[in-house]
Formats: C-alpha cells, structure tokens, sequence
C-alpha cells in the first residue's frame, strides 16, 4: 500500500514538472503542449498500477536536438525505502514527426503566388561560361549607418548644393563633353578642366604657335579629356580629376618617339616594402607630384588639333606640346630619367639614415627611420617638382595601409567593394571558397550565340589585380 502511495506522489510529481515545462516554453505551439499533457495522464495511469516512470521530454528545443531529461529517482518516503523498477518512455516517439529541412531567412521565403515545387522531369540550366555565384541578399546594419571608419584620416569631402557629402555611385563619369554639360555636376567637372588646362599653359607644357612655324610632314594628333574622381575610404569624393589625353596611338615610331619603356615598381616591391618597414620599424610616407610629367622637356616636338572648349584664342595657331603630356608614348619614359638624374645629383648614397624609396610614376613612397631626412627629401622634391605631401602612408594604389608598433597590414576592403558593386554584387553573402568546383562548362550549339551581357574580362581584370595586391589565395580562381 505504501508503494502504491509513493508511487502517486511520484506521479503528482511528473505532473508539476510537465507544468512548469509547459510554463518556460511558452512559445512552442500549442498542439504540442496538449499532446504532451496527455502523455503525462498516460503516465500517471502507469504510475497508479506501481511502475515508476522516467519522463524524457522534447518540448525543450524546436529543432529536437536539445532535449531535457526528467528523472524520477528512488527515495525513500516517511523512513520506507524500497526498490522500485524504471521504465523510460519517449515521449518524442508519441509527438508527430518534424520535417527537417533548409533553414530560409524571411526574405528567401517565396510567395504562394511565386512557390513551383521541383518536378523530377525540370531541367537543370545548362551554363557555357563561368559566372559568379549567385547570392541572396544581405542587408546593412541600421546601427552603422552613421559610422565613419577612420575619421580623422580622411581628407576633406567635397558638398553639393545641399551641403551633403558627394558619394561616387550618385556620379557617373562623362564619356564626352556633351554628357560633362548635362550632369548635375557640371560645375564641379568645369572647375576641374579649367584647372588642367591652366596648370598645363602655366608650366608651359601646351603653347600657342602660328600655322607656318609647323614643319612640313608633321601629322596634328588628337586630344581627348579623360575624367575621373578621387574617393576617400568611404566612397566620398573628394577631388573631381580631369586630365587632357592624347591619343598617343597615332604616333609613329622613330618619326615621333625613339624610345617608350619606363620601369615602374611591382606589387611585389611595394609588400616588401611593407615588410622591410615593420622589420625595421619604419615610418612609411606618401606624396604625389604635381602633374609630373609637365617637369619634362620633350625630345621631340609635338603638335595637337585644336583641344575641346578651349580651341586656339587666334585663327591661325595651333597647340604645340614641349613637355611630356598624359597618352604621349614617351612620357613615362622622359619622366623616369628626369627623376633618376634627380636622385644622383642630389647624392642619394648609402649611409646610417635608412631610407626607401619606391617611384610609380608620380606616386612617391618613402620608408625612413629619420623624420628629419624625409623633411629634407620632400622639401628639395618640392622646390624642384612641386609635391602633394600625405603623410603617414594610408593608401597606395588603391590598398589601404594600416601600420601598428609591430606590423603593417595591407587590404583592399574599398576596391573589393567597387568590384561587388561594378557587377552587381555589393550585398552577396560570403563563401568560404572562391571557386565552384562541380561546374561543367556546355559548348554552345550551331545556332546559338554567345551571351555577352555579362562583362568577363572586365571582371577577370579586377580580380587579377585584386590576386596581385592582397589576396594570392584568389590567384588559382582567377586565373
């Protein structure tokens, strides 16, 4: 009698425990709930005829996976203790069964009106090119809306009308003149032409001449403007660029030029660099010169058809170019032995003061361990070239540089961005390998054309460059 007594206790006991698990999991449905209260009266049956029981239930975890374990020990009630015999009931077994799928976030779930289910005789889409993956879209945090990376670093914006920042995806670079005139820019892109041309007439790089002092056989060549802007880490723009081109494609050689190679610093310099910098702990600098090319004499005169919006003041003249100018063939080359004189004459020699030097054209990186040194290099390149200092080094063809007391960590976080973006891409999810491996490539038929919607070299250009600057481990992909 008094197993049968303790064996009700037992069973008001299983009863208070599926109440206070109903109470804790209040979100689960309620069809589960009643069906696990029934399972419990079940039990309390079992108990009445002295079995005891251990209770397993799964109301504990949507997915089935976290179970809880309820367990009904023997104890001895009122100083009787007596053995009692265990029987463990499932009670998942009693529950329907859950269908285990894919999880979806809420976006990727589609309408009634736009769910197919999949058909056994539904073809798989033949693919006859590499394409980037597809992707689902991933929205941006609405706490980082006002966040600026590295405030104090970034150069002054540019404002509209507004007073607002100019982003460069509400800029489209003009092609020509006539679209240049018709943005919502325009001012800004007048200014910036106005600049080129007058830096170009100041350092007397295009003069005017009469007609007849022209030799004879000498073929005008064309010019063009090429437009471009200058963003911060952001995207903000801070300069609107423009350039005057020649198309230096219509230069003959050994008529017009002798000689176009110039050296230039490989990716590969510039990361040692970096690492030489970290090893000896020195301080990297950045400086632009101003329109470098414009410091050169050309060998060889060169004459130019009259350039867009600013054509010759009086009929009769034409452009004569006497310094090395952007699209001529030998302007690289004039330029790098201008500036290699510089450094001999100024007796650039080995000594205690460590100093690094790497040229890109225009672009002047220094690594030095001597303030004072690198004060006195950029102040003698500034009386002879005129120079942009930028201080600590932030950013070198397009990769960010970040550099600490004990490393120098080099990413290209902005430029991977515009890639995404330029194809469409910017909210893709990220993947942990950069190349699908099970794609079979379908030679196309007779009768089919190749899809040329999609931009392939341009994409293998910006990746190639993307493996080349920071990240080697996209290189097989790429290539």
């Amino acid at each position: 009698m008094s197993n049968v007594k303790d064996n009700a206790f037992l069973a008001g006991e299983c009863g208070s425990v599926a109440e206070s698990l109903t109470s804790e999991v209040g979100d689960i449905k309620a069809e589960h709930i009643t069906q696990e209260a029934a399972i419990v009266e079940t039990l309390e049956r079992d108990v009445a005829d002295g079995e005891a029981v251990t209770v397993v239930s799964t109301i504990g975890s949507i997915d089935g996976k976290d179970t809880v374990e309820l367990e009904q020990m023997q104890s001895g009630l009122g100083g009787v203790t007596s053995p009692i015999d265990h029987e463990v009931v499932d009670a998942s077994a009693l529950l329907p069964q859950h269908q285990i799928g894919k999880r979806t976030h809420r976006e990727e779930i589609p309408s009634e009106e736009m769910r197919v289910e999949p058909g056994a005789d539904t073809p798989e889409p033949k693919r006859t090119r590499m394409e980037l993956r597809q992707y689902h879209e991933r929205r941006r945090p609405r706490y980082l809306d006002d966040y600026i990376e590295n405030a104090a670093q970034c150069p002054v914006r540019i404002l509209d009308k507004n007073g607002e920042p100019i982003h460069k995806s509400s800029v489209k670079i003009q092609r020509n003149t006539r679209e240049m005139e018709r943005s919502k820019y325009s001012e800004f892109w007048l200014l910036a032409d106005l600049e080129e041309i007058s830096a170009r007439r100041a350092k007397g790089v295009i003069m005017k001449i009469p007609r007849k002092d022209v030799p004879e056989g000498v073929k005008p060549l064309n010019t063009r403007w090429v437009r471009s802007l200058k963003t911060d880490r952001q995207g903000y723009v801070v300069r609107f660029k423009s350039r005057i081109v020649v198309f230096g494609n219509h230069q003959r050689p050994r008529i017009d030029f002798v000689e176009a190679f110039a050296p230039f610093a490989r990716m590969s310099s510039f990361r040692m660099l970096a690492a030489l910098s970290a090893v000896l702990h020195l301080f990297m600098h950045g400086s632009d010169i101003n329109t470098a090319s414009s410091n050169v004499l050309l060998g060889i005169r060169q004459y130019l058809r009259s350039i867009e919006k600013f054509p010759c003041e009086v009929n009769g003249n034409v452009d004569v170019v006497l310094k090395a100018l952007y699209g001529l063939r030998q302007s690289g080359r004039e330029w790098n032995s201008e500036l290699n004189h510089w450094f001999l004459e100024h007796g650039y020699l080995d000594g205690d003061v460590i100093m690094l030097i790497l040229v890109y054209v225009d672009n002047i990186t220094v690594a030095t361990n001597s303030e004072e040194s690198k004060c006195g290099f950029l102040q003698e390149l500034d009386k002879a070239y005129g120079i942009k200092d930028q201080g600590l080094l932030s950013e070198y063809l397009g990769i960010e540089v970040e550099p600490t007391p004990d490393s120098i960590t080099l990413r290209q976080g902005k430029y991977t961005r515009e890639v995404l973006e330029a194809f469409g891409y910017n909210n893709a999810h990220d993947v942990g390998n950069s190349m699908e491996t099970n794609t079979r490539l379908v030679p196309l038929e007779d009768n089919e054309e190749s899809d040329t919607s999609f931009e392939y070299r341009k994409a293998v250009g910006m990746l190639m460059y993307l493996a080349t600057g920071t990240r080697p481990d996209l290189a097989f992909a790429v290539g």
